[in-house]
């Protein structure tokens, strides 16, 4: 059903913005990269949750693991996605603009690192090594087989420390080269942490409401889930005021271009909703018994926060188009989201089919 449903909604999603691509509506392309940007980012923050239970050896992480696994293995499919963005280069970032590069000293100075060839270069790179590490990862399959433990604990190790390094740089080049002159050192961070506790929480929302993982979902585990994402979200708010403040002190204009338009008007309004339903009541939540005893209430509260992760998605990448919200950013988040879906349905069915046979 899931399957059907996504495979439909994808086709017709993405069917209405090549429609309006081709046909020049404004828009389009930005559309595509602010959808397809959202769910990436999601398999990204499962793939930083697996590398983590892995480290750690956990129990926490065990009714997890099939939808962290399920979702880190549409990374080809994801990587097969961005060619539209590769396409579409001139249309979403001002260094691919000849005009507006010939007129700017700064993207002049940074055109060795920024121009199409090496983009696309970097772009292959970070595909390559999140397949790897997630392929390993996933390769080595479940069992307690003292080798295996150890070669997933070691991969775990050295790919947890290479994700931050590779995923900041990712953040960078999809989503903070958006602005062109903005850079700010914590954005990589705040993107990776964000969606880490993101994608904690998707795994958290589907296990909780998946009979084949029920055994696992014992109150130790549930109450050592909740604190992840309690102190994720800790971190989240923290890096996310600290580099506001810094900013704000600094008052540099190429800095503060960057916060204008996300403090004003409808933008304005959604940051305030961001820190009451991003923050505080989640945090508020989780630090009461219910969510750390009750798979009932830990899935309100892992759902509560993954869509409130679309919502801080939206604050960060739309105002970087200079604009409101368009009907085709509706039609990409239902066309990329369908056929992601499509492909997490596939690998999670083998995935619980494994756990059932043990």
């Amino acid at each position: 059903m899931a399957e059907r449903l996504g495979l439909g909604l994808g086709a017709l999603g993405l069917l209405a913005l090549l429609v309006s691509y081709f046909l020049g509506v404004p828009g389009a392309a930005q559309s595509y990269l602010y959808g397809y940007s959202f769910f990436l980012a999601l398999t990204l923050g499962t793939l930083s949750v697996l590398l983590l239970h892995h480290l750690t050896k956990s129990h926490w992480g065990q009714a997890l693991q099939p939808f962290l696994e399920a979702s880190v293995l549409t990374l080809p499919y994801l990587a097969v996605l961005f060619l539209p963005i590769l396409i579409t280069l001139p249309e979403l970032y001002p260094w691919a603009q000849p005009e507006k590069v010939a007129a700017d000293p700064l993207l002049q100075h940074r055109q060795p690192y920024n121009n199409p060839l090496f983009y696309t270069v970097r772009v292959a790179a970070y595909f390559l090594f999140w397949s790897f590490v997630a392929g390993r990862l996933v390769g080595w399959g479940r069992t307690a087989e003292a080798a295996l433990v150890q070669k997933r604990t070691e991969t775990a190790a050295w790919g947890l420390a290479l994700f931050v390094v590779v995923t900041t740089f990712g953040a960078f080049d999809l989503l903070m080269g958006l602005e062109p002159h903005f850079y700010s050192a914590s954005y990589g961070a705040l993107f990776a942490v964000g969606h880490t506790l993101g994608g904690l929480a998707f795994a958290a929302m589907l296990a909780t409401r998946t009979p084949a993982v029920a055994a696992f979902l014992i109150r130790k585990n549930l109450q050592n889930q909740a604190n992840l994402m309690l102190a994720f979200s800790i971190i989240w708010i923290y890096l996310a005021l600290t580099t506001f403040i810094i900013v704000w002190g600094a008052n540099f204009p190429h800095e503060v271009e960057y916060y204008v338009p996300r403090s004003e008007g409808l933008w304005g309004g959604v940051a305030a909703v961001l820190l009451l339903g991003q923050f505080l009541l989640p945090f508020l939540a989780l630090l009461t018994n219910p969510p750390k005893r009750d798979p009932r209430v830990l899935f309100y509260v892992a759902a509560w926060i993954v869509a409130f992760r679309l919502v801080d998605h939206t604050w960060t990448v739309i105002p970087s188009f200079g604009r409101g919200l368009l009907w085709s950013d509706l039609a990409a988040l239902l066309g990329v989201g369908g056929l992601w879906v499509v492909a997490f349905t596939q690998q999670l069915r083998r995935r619980l089919e494994a756990v059932d046979a043990r």
